[in-house]
């Protein structure tokens, strides 16, 4: 096979051998170094390829330029083909990074790998780290019985970020009041301090799911806390770009690394990314447009088109499909209504966030 495979750091990590190597030997006219029963495997290898894709919508492939990047990469090898601020096409394999975990068990394997996927950090493009983190300690991969129905049969629990976007929320709270003031005025502090009263402040942040409320105030046990419905005891402690948190009385610590732009904020947590923003401080031109348009979720190649203006259609119909990073993704009617205008022919190059379909009039009952 002239061809290395994209796990050949598994059997690198296992053997003690280069194979990239032992490619160029063999193509200089050299024999194999070693014989097939001179190689011994040494441990346990895992590989976990971090790509640019958004699990939660159906691995979706992103594309953009990549703001901030951090790949951990404590006592594993880390082959990376990406660096803070390139961009990731549409044109070619959406993969960031590998991240290759050896020890002699492969219960050790697993907590390094894990551990190290659990820093990673990415914004500028959605990245799947989250999802491999909770691949890798899910307990019918860590025990072994696993097999290729995994995912699917856990597709919800995997791709799921929901209590992380709350714990994120909070941690950007628990920032705000950690943080040292820029003076040494009372009147400075954000805790939330009142005199013969306890004080509940709120905090309202906003993401592309909507708005998040927390409120935080101190208690005998640590700060107690309220979000999305949920109390919670947090024993926090850091500054306002790191939030360390034990949450319920769990002795297991969680980390939060906070990245700050303007208004806005990244929360990096367990290897999700959790972009808020001040409720009502942003909006998405392509959001509003969507109730009526049919909008480009990337770059691509439009390789099928099944509707036509005057065509009524209902929601979640498939009107045409875009080839994008060697994936093909069925764009769907936002609502009832009738196609207006086609904006695009089949084989048509189109740009992200534009416009392919437009809807009129709703469908009458």
């Amino acid at each position: 096979n002239t061809r290395l495979q994209v796990e050949h750091p598994v059997t690198e990590a296992i053997t003690g051998l280069d194979l990239v190597e032992w490619q160029f030997r063999v193509a200089a006219g050299e024999t194999l170094p070693r014989l097939q029963d001179e190689i011994t495997l040494a441990g346990h290898a895992l590989e976990a390829r971090i790509c640019a894709e958004d699990p939660s919508e159906a691995f979706q492939p992103s594309v953009g330029r990549i703001t901030h990047l951090y790949i951990h990469h404590e006592d594993v090898r880390l082959d990376d083909g990406f660096v803070e601020g390139d961009s990731v096409s549409s044109f070619y394999d959406s993969m960031i990074a590998k991240v290759i975990a050896h020890a002699p068990t492969r219960r050790e394997a697993i907590d390094v790998l894990g551990g190290n996927l659990a820093r990673a950090e990415v914004e500028g493009v959605q990245s799947n780290a989250g999802f491999l983190r909770r691949c890798v300690g899910h307990p019918e991969f860590v025990s072994g019985d696993v097999q290729t129905g995994l995912i699917g049969d856990n597709l919800e629990a995997l791709t799921g970020r929901a209590s992380g976007r709350a714990r994120a929320a909070l941690a950007l709270a628990v920032s705000d009041i950690v943080s040292t003031p820029d003076t040494a005025s009372p009147w400075s502090a954000r805790d939330g301090w009142r005199l013969n009263a306890i004080a509940r402040p709120e905090w309202a942040f906003e993401d592309t799911q909507g708005r998040v409320a927390v409120s935080v105030h101190d208690g005998p046990d640590g700060m107690r806390a309220v979000v999305d419905g949920h109390r919670v005891v947090v024993s926090a402690y850091g500054d306002d770009t790191y939030v360390g948190a034990q949450f319920d009385g769990a002795p297991d610590n969680h980390h939060f690394e906070i990245v700050r732009n303007g208004a806005l904020a990244t929360v990096h947590y367990l290897g999700d990314a959790f972009g808020f923003g001040p409720v009502a401080s942003r909006t998405d031109p392509a959001a509003v447009e969507a109730g009526d348009n049919v909008i480009a979720p990337l770059p691509g190649k439009i390789v099928t088109l099944v509707t036509w203006p005057g065509a009524s259609v209902k929601k979640g119909e498939p009107l045409l499909t875009l080839e994008a990073m060697k994936m093909e993704h069925a764009l769907k009617a936002p609502r009832d209504g009738v196609v207006a205008e086609v904006t695009v022919a089949e084989g048509a190059q189109v740009k992200e966030g534009e416009v392919l379909v437009r809807l009129e009039g709703e469908v009458a009952p």
